[in-house]
C-alpha cells in the first residue's frame, strides 16, 4: 500500500508531462515553498514536505495554491476530495485527474465512471495520462465512448509523451516508461519500460532509477536482484530516503532483516513517514526491528504518520484497534480508521471495512453494502476480499447464495495465493460445491494451505494421510502433519502426536517424548485427550479407530478421568482396541468413582448473548464463541444463528460445515427466520448435509413466510 502511494506521489509530480510543464514559480508569492516542498516528497521526506505545502498552500496565486491543496490531499484522507475539488475549480490539471482516478476507483467517494470519463476528457488534450486512463475506460465500458470522444480528436497519450520525450523532458520518459510497465492504454512492454527507465536515469531522473529498480526486484523478472540492489545503493548514496525504503523492503521479503532494520531507521530518520510506519508495525507484531520501542511508542508513530494520510498507518491502527495490539480493542475506532484508510487508497482497508459491514463490527450490520465494498476492493487486487465476495455467495449473505460464484471467488484468491482461499477451495473439492467433487483435488489444496502454515490444514492432511482420503494412505505423513501442527500449537496434533510416539505410529516408539506431548495437551486442556479418543470412537473426525482411541482413553484414565476409566475397562473385557485382558478390566472397574450431582445453574439466555455482542464489538471473537455457544444452549436462536455463521466461515473457530449446519437447523428449529433461510440453502447445495430440494423448499418457504429477506429469490431457483 505504501509502495503504491509513493508511486502515486510520484507520479503526481509529472501528471501534466504531455504540457512540458515543470513546476517554475519560484518568482511568485508561495512559488520557492512549493518547490522545495516538491523536492522532498520526492525524495521520501514527506514530514518536511507538509509544512511546506501548507505554507504554499496561503499563495494569493491560484496556481500555486492549487498545487499546493492537491498535495496536501494526499496527507488528508477525510478532506481529500474537497481539497481535489478546491484545486480542479482553481483549474488545475493535475488535481482533476486525481479527481477523475478517485471517481473511476471509488476511492473516498462514490464510485462514478461517467463522471471519470468526463473529467479526463476536460483534460485529454493537456495530459497524457488522462488520455491514457480515457482510452482504457473506453476500452473496458464502450458506454462511455460518446464522452471518450473519437480517437481522431488530436493526439493521443503516446504521441503526446513521445514528443516531449524526445525534447528531452525526462519526466516525459519516466510517464512513458510506466505506461508500458502497466499496460496503460498500450500493450505491455517490459523491454519497453526499461529503455525508457534507462532514458531518465540518464537525465538524473533518480524516481526512474527507484522503479527501474523494483521492476527488476519483481519475481518473474530474470534480471539479478543484485542489479537492483545496486542500482538502488546508488541513488541511496545521494540520501533519497524513498530507495532506502525500497531497498528495506526488499531486504525484509527477501529473509535479510539484519539489513533490512537499519535502513528503514535511515529513512525514518528522514522524515520517511513509510519507514516509521514499517518500524511501528513491526514493533506490534513482535518482530522488533526497533529494539526498546514499546507498543505505546509505536501507536503513537503511527498516529502521526496516520495523521499525514499514510493508507498504511491508518490500516494499521484500524488492526491495531480490532485486535488490541497496543491500545484497548475497539471496533468503533477501528471502523473509522479502516474508512479513512480506504479513502486513502488502501484496499486491503476497504476489505476490512467490508467485513465490519457484513458481521455489524463497530457499525450497523449491512451485508449489501459489504458486498459492495468487497467487490470495489477484489477490483483493487485484495484477495482477502476475494475470499469476502466467495463466503457472501456461499451463505447467502447479501446476494442470493451461489456455490459456484462462491467457488470461483475462492479460486481467484487461490490463484493470487491466499492460504485462506486455499482451504476455501480444498472445502469445495470435499464437498462438491460449486464444483464437481474430487477428493484429490481438496487434498491438493489443502496441502497448499497446510504448507503455507494453515493449522486446521495441517490437521486435515494429517487424517487425510491416515484414511487414504484423496492421497495414498500413509502413517509417516500423517505423523509429520501431527507434528507440524502440535508444534504450531494445536492441542488435538499434541493428543496425536503423543500417542504416536507412545505406540510407534509412523514414528520410531518413544516414551520419553510421548510423556513430554501428553504432559504438554494436559497442560494447556486437560479434557483435549479424551475428547479425541470419543472422536475416534464415534468416527465424528473421519475415522473410526478403536486402536487409536485406546491408548488416548488409558492417559486419560490414568489422570484420574471417570469416564476413561471406564472406556478402558471395557476395551480390556471386550478386546476394542487391544487385547483381552479381564484381570486388567477389573482392576480399572475397580477404580470408578461414585456419581456426583452437579448443582451449577445457567444465567440466563439473553445475558449471555448480550455478552457475546459486546465481546464481538471489542474485536474478541474467539471470547465471543463461548458465550454464544451458552446462549445457544440455553435456547437463544440468535445465538444459534452467529455459532452457524462462525463455524460457515472460520470466524474465531475453525472452519466446520458440519458444525455450522448443525447451528442453523437448531436455530431453525426454534423458529429463527435466517436460521431457517440458512437451512434451507444447506439442504439446497449440499453444505454440511445430503441435498435434499424437499427439505430446502420446506425450510426456505417458512424463511418466507417469517419474511426473511432473498428466501423467495432461493426458492424461484430452486430445481422443480
Amino acid at each position: 500500500m505504501a509502495l503504491q502511494r509513493s508511486l502515486l506521489i510520484a507520479a503526481s509530480l509529472i501528471a501534466l508531462t504531455a504540457c512540458n510543464n515543470k513546476f517554475t514559480l519560484v518568482e511568485k508569492t508561495g512559488g520557492t515553498e512549493l518547490n522545495q516542498a516538491l523536492a522532498l516528497q520526492e525524495r521520501g521526506q514527506s514530514e518536511q514536505a507538509l509544512d511546506l505545502f501548507q505554507q504554499a498552500a496561503r499563495s494569493p496565486y491560484d496556481d500555486v495554491r492549487a498545487r499546493a491543496l492537491t498535495e496536501i490531499a494526499d496527507y488528508r484522507p477525510r478532506k481529500r476530495i474537497a481539497l481535489l475539488q478546491e484545486a480542479h475549480e482553481l483549474g488545475y490539471e493535475g488535481a482533476t485527474l486525481r479527481l477523475a482516478n478517485a471517481y473511476r476507483d471509488g476511492s473516498g467517494v462514490t464510485r462514478d465512471l461517467k463522471k471519470a470519463a468526463m473529467l479526463y476528457a476536460s483534460i485529454k488534450r493537456k495530459s497524457s495520462r488522462a488520455a491514457a486512463e480515457l482510452a482504457r475506460l473506453k476500452d473496458e465500458h464502450p458506454e462511455l465512448a460518446t464522452i471518450a470522444g473519437q480517437d481522431s480528436e488530436g493526439p493521443g497519450a503516446l504521441e503526446w509523451l513521445l514528443r516531449d520525450a524526445k525534447r528531452g523532458d525526462d519526466d516525459a520518459m519516466l510517464n512513458l516508461a510506466r505506461m508500458y510497465r502497466d499496460g496503460s492504454g498500450m500493450e505491455k512492454d517490459t523491454k519497453l519500460a526499461e529503455q525508457w527507465y534507462r532514458r531518465a536515469i540518464d537525465k538524473g531522473n533518480e524516481n526512474a532509477a527507484i522503479e527501474l529498480a523494483t521492476l527488476w526486484l519483481e519475481p518473474d523478472n530474470a534480471r539479478p536482484d543484485a542489479d537492483a540492489e545496486l542500482l538502488l545503493k546508488q541513488v541511496i548514496a545521494k540520501g533519497n530516503s524513498r530507495a532506502m525504503l525500497e531497498l528495506a523492503r526488499w531486504y525484509e521479503r527477501s529473509g535479510q532483516r539484519e539489513l533490512a532494520g537499519p535502513l528503514y531507521a535511515k529513512a525514518a530518520a528522514k522524515g520517511n513517514y513509510a519507514a516509521q510506519t514499517a518500524l511501528a508495525v513491526d514493533t506490534l507484531e513482535g518482530r522488533r526491528f526497533a529494539p526498546g520501542e514499546s507498543h505505546r511508542e509505536a501507536i503513537t508513530t503511527l498516529r502521526k504518520t496516520a495523521s499525514m494520510g499514510d493508507s498504511e498507518a491508518l490500516y494499521e491502527l484500524g488492526k491495531a484497534y480490532r485486535y488490541g495490539r497496543g491500545v484497548p480493542a475497539n471496533a468503533s475506532t477501528a471502523f473509522q480508521y479502516f474508512t479513512d484508510a480506504a479513502a486513502a487508497g488502501s484496499s486491503s482497508a476497504k476489505a476490512e471495512l467490508a467485513s465490519a459491514y457484513m458481521n455489524g463490527r463497530g457499525t450497523a450490520l449491512n451485508q449489501r453494502k459489504a458486498v459492495e465494498l468487497y467487490k470495489d476492493a477484489a477490483n483493487a487486487g485484495s484477495t482477502n476480499a476475494l475470499v469476502g465476495l466467495g463466503n457472501a455467495y456461499a451463505r447467502g449473505l447479501g446476494v442470493p447464495a451461489n456455490a459456484a460464484e462462491a467457488f470461483r471467488y475462492y479460486m481467484q484468491a487461490a490463484e493470487l495465493g491466499s492460504t485462506t482461499a486455499y482451504r476455501r477451495v480444498a472445502e469445495a473439492y470435499a464437498n462438491g460445491n460449486g464444483v464437481a467433487a474430487s477428493q484429490s483435488e481438496a487434498a491438493r489444496w489443502m496441502e497448499k494451505a497446510a504448507q503455507e502454515g494453515s493449522r486446521s490444514s495441517m490437521e486435515y492432511m494429517a487424517y487425510a494421510y491416515l484414511g487414504g482420503k484423496g492421497v495414498g494412505k500413509s502413517q509417516e505423513r500423517a505423523f509429520h502433519w501431527f507434528k507440524r501442527a502440535a508444534e504450531d500449537g494445536s492441542e488435538r496434533a499434541m493428543a496425536e502426536l503423543a500417542a504416536s510416539y507412545e505406540n510407534g505410529w509412523g514414528t520410531s516408539k518413544d516414551s520419553g517424548k510421548a510423556s513430554e506431548w501428553y504432559a504438554k495437551v494436559d497442560q494447556l486442556n486437560p479434557r483435549r485427550v479424551i475428547a479425541l479418543a470419543n472422536e475416534y470412537t464415534s468416527g465424528s473426525n473421519g475415522t473410526v479407530s478403536h486402536e487409536r482411541a485406546f491408548p488416548l482413553y488409558r492417559h486419560a484414565a490414568l489422570q484420574g478421568d471417570k469416564k476413561a476409566i471406564k472406556q478402558v475397562a471395557t476395551a480390556y473385557r471386550t478386546g476394542q482396541g487391544t487385547k483381552i485382558n479381564l484381570q486388567e478390566a477389573a482392576q480399572w472397574e475397580s477404580k470408578l468413582p461414585k456419581k456426583k450431582k452437579s448443582g451449577a445453574s445457567t444465567p440466563p439466555p439473553n445475558a449471555d448473548f448480550v455478552k457475546a455482542e459486546s465481546l464481538v464489538q471489542q474485536g474478541r471473537t474467539k471470547e465471543a464463541i463461548e458465550w454464544y455457544r451458552k446462549a445457544a444452549k440455553n435456547g437463544d436462536g440468535e445465538s444459534m444463528v452467529r455459532l452457524a455463521q462462525a463455524y460457515g466461515i472460520g470466524n474465531g473457530v475453525d472452519m466446520d460445515v458440519t458444525e455450522s449446519f448443525k447451528w442453523f437447523k437448531q436455530a431453525a428449529q426454534a423458529g429463527h427466520p435466517e436460521g431457517q433461510y440458512q437451512l434451507g440453502l444447506s439442504y439446497a447445495q449440499g453444505y454440511g448435509t445430503s441435498k435434499d430440494v424437499n427439505q430446502a423448499r420446506e425450510w426456505l418457504s417458512k424463511a418466507e413466510k417469517n419474511g426473511y429477506p432473498l428466501a423467495g429469490d432461493m426458492l424461484q431457483n430452486l430445481p422443480q
